[in-house]
């Protein structure tokens, strides 16, 4: 029989939690009424409960969950990384999450309520099965696996059904690295300033502000964001038709997908203009995708999830239930920070930098058949 972990009990936030316990948010009393009384499968939760040096919103100890709820307050950059560093730490102590914005619970509380009891009737079977072979397994702690071709465990909220895939484009759908480098390198040689290819490799994926931005801070050279950037997509545009392609695999593993009948979005951290001229050069641009969400739509760029929260609202489903495509160290982050599944290929960087990832492929052509089977 294995012993249940000790959930670390920090006397000293007692007060406060019992303040936060007095005013709970409205999403927190509907949420609140379903789980008290052990009224969700039988286990007993906790509210605002101190948990380490945290107050965690609603907690069981016995399955080691914790359920938080986002409000609008969680949307900035400082509260992100508040967020992510504290359910890193609480995650090392074997403590799984699942998360909730305060619209979900309001406007859609039995989903909300059909994902808890998924993730507990998941988490029985998994310890079930532990029991009966008589060891423990490492997953059932709620820790993502680092490396790999081993899918997260359901700590994440991630043991839903697959019904979406999420691609970025850049480095994932067309080869296009290489292109958008060499109109930025002719758009600071215009102003007379030679830069290097590994120059932007730090800004890859987090959109053409931080790309050109980032680079321009490096050389001392005080950029004029919406100049300058238009004039690299006017040389990017020139090049694109004749020398971009489509990554190998691209086109299969897409059919793959419609196949199996789900839904489709491109999420990138370019500008709208750029995503249009690599979909069209690429011929990806006929109904193919069910939605798109470019960086001009979202306040936060990667590694914050925005991007892929965003294009899973658009579909009309949840964050865990979608799978990542990423080629790029910040989106590999920015998937995790939404809970969804990431499945990296190695276009732009090496397997060891993409190792935050479920899946590491070499291309599209590589993905293993456990990557669409959940």
């Amino acid at each position: 029989m294995n012993r249940r972990k000790i959930i670390p009990y920090n006397p000293k936030l007692k007060l406060l939690a019992r303040k936060l316990r007095n005013n709970m948010t409205f999403s927190e009393v509907l949420l609140w009424n379903e789980l008290k009384q052990r009224k969700m499968l039988g286990y007993d939760f906790n509210r605002q409960h101190p948990v380490d040096n945290y107050i965690v919103d609603f907690v069981c100890k016995d399955l080691m969950l914790a359920i938080e709820i986002d409000g609008a307050s969680h949307n900035g950059e400082d509260k992100f990384l508040y967020d992510t560093r504290r359910q890193k730490r609480l995650e090392s102590l074997g403590i799984s999450f699942l998360r909730f914005d305060d619209d979900e619970v309001i406007q859609d509380i039995q989903n909300v309520l059909r994902s808890i009891q998924e993730w507990i009737e998941k988490w029985e079977k998994l310890n079930m099965s532990v029991s009966v072979l008589g060891f423990s397994d490492p997953s059932i702690s709620g820790h993502r696996k680092m490396s790999g071709p081993t899918p997260a465990p359901p700590g994440r909220g991630n043991q839903r059904k697959l019904k979406a895939v999420l691609f970025d484009m850049d480095g994932v759908l067309v080869d296009s690295e290489e292109l958008i480098y060499l109109a930025a390198k002719q758009m600071f040689a215009e102003h007379d300033i030679e830069v290097t290819q590994e120059d932007f490799k730090p800004f890859i994926g987090a959109g053409e502000n931080n790309y050109l931005g980032g680079v321009a801070k490096k050389y001392n050279f005080d950029i004029n964001i919406e100049r300058d950037k238009a004039r690299t997509y006017e040389i990017y545009a020139e090049i694109a038709p004749d020398k971009l392609k489509v990554l190998s695999g691209v086109r299969e593993f897409i059919q793959l997908c419609k196949a199996r009948k789900l839904k489709l979005a491109v999420a990138t951290s370019a500008d709208e203009v750029k995503m249009n001229v690599n979909l069209k050069a690429a011929s990806l641009d006929s109904g193919i995708f069910d939605a798109t969400v470019n960086g001009l739509e979202v306040t936060n760029k990667k590694p914050h999830p925005e991007i892929y929260l965003n294009a899973a609202k658009k579909l009309g489903v949840k964050p865990f239930e979608c799978l990542v495509v990423e080629d790029a160290v910040n989106g590999v982050e920015a998937a995790n920070a939404a809970g969804a599944k990431c499945l990296a290929v190695t276009n732009s960087f090496s397997a060891k930098e993409l190792s935050n990832a479920d899946w590491i492929v070499k291309n599209l052509t590589d993905v293993p058949e456990n990557v669409l089977n959940w």
